[in-house]
């Protein structure tokens, strides 16, 4: 089965090179980066002397700064809704994550790690995901002209099957996130068969075999 990993520009982007080999299990990936150590991006916007406002981004710890709101005239109030939405849906997500891992920590300790796995798709889902990505980046104007790639890469390892669509939603309450969890780390064959998409879930070695995007 061919597998495939949907990069997208962060700071490892030197260990994607044909050929290398490289170890997921031990350290934190991009996943924990963003959510839990505050090297998530948000938007916010500075006014300028002249009266225009220019993007910029900053951490996930300064997005609600005091300061943040002062840059934002009366007639930019859609700019400072837009970072409000996106601090909302990231602050949902990390708290969803945090439930998710609890959970895979206490009931199914096997499965690899959302914080520490690389993160893998087959031909069938290789579509969604390399689309989702290119939209969730398309805001970071600061990123390159090729921030999305796409490799081909051979699984060494602990892989784990799962479906998106069994991660509870980010704005589930606790309880429902805590049920739908323990479908996200046992997925029966009707629920990988029938969900979509899904995506798997690695410890161990990747090989990357080639850019294919």
């Amino acid at each position: 089965m061919k597998l495939y990993h949907v990069h997208r520009e962060n700071k490892y982007d030197e260990l994607f090179k044909e050929g290398n080999v490289i170890e997921f299990g031990k350290n934190n990936n991009y996943l924990k980066d963003c959510y839990y150590e505050n090297s998530g991006l948000f938007t916010t916007v500075e006014k300028l002397e002249d009266g225009k406002h220019i993007k910029k981004y900053s951490s996930f710890s300064g997005a609600l700064r005091p300061e943040v709101f002062d840059t934002f005239s009366k007639g930019n109030q859609r700019d400072l809704l837009e970072m409000l939405r996106d601090y909302i849906n990231l602050t949902s997500e990390y708290n969803r994550e945090i439930i998710v891992e609890s959970i895979r920590q206490k009931q199914f300790p096997e499965r690899p790690s959302r914080e520490k796995c690389m993160f893998l798709t087959d031909e069938r889902n290789l579509e969604y995901w390399y689309n989702k990505l290119c939209k969730d980046t398309s805001r970071f104007e600061f990123l390159s002209n090729d921030p999305i790639k796409v490799f081909e890469v051979e699984a060494e390892g602990n892989l784990f099957e799962s479906s998106i669509d069994l991660l509870p939603g980010i704005y589930d309450m606790n309880l429902n996130i805590k049920g739908n969890a323990n479908r996200y780390w046992a997925p029966s064959e009707y629920d990988l068969n029938n969900s979509y998409p899904n995506e798997y879930l690695l410890e161990g070695k990747a090989k990357i075999l080639r850019r294919i995007k």
